[in-house]
């Protein structure tokens, strides 16, 4: 079906992916496992410029907040899995929060009210 060279390897594939043809319940059945997500989550949103982030990452977290430019605002660096950012001073608008770490990459939007 899809092999160039006929061996045990591409035989072997090839019944597998007719089988997997042939049977899609297979599938769509099978989830992925995740053993450990890293994940962020801001709020409140939409806030006053005042929001809590809490993340399960697990090392040195950047945190970056931009404009609707492209245009960094803020700067941080924390250990901690749990903090509050004050961008009170920031005129009404939506903002990008951009979290990364060694093996972790998030970007959040908040619009300040």
């Amino acid at each position: 079906m899809f092999s160039f060279v006929k061996n045990s390897h591409t035989i072997f594939f090839n019944l597998i992916f007719k089988q997997a043809l042939n049977n899609k319940k297979n599938i769509t059945k099978e989830k992925p496992q995740i053993i450990e997500e890293n994940f962020a989550k801001l709020y409140p949103n939409p806030n006053s410029g005042q929001f809590e982030i809490i993340t399960n990452y697990k090392g040195n977290l950047n945190i970056e907040v931009y404009d609707i430019y492209g245009k960094i605002i803020l700067k941080y660096n924390t250990y901690e899995s749990f903090f509050t950012i004050d961008c009170s001073h920031l005129p009404n608008g939506m903002y990008l929060v951009r979290l990364y770490g060694l093996s972790f990459s998030e970007n959040l939007k908040f619009i300040k009210q």
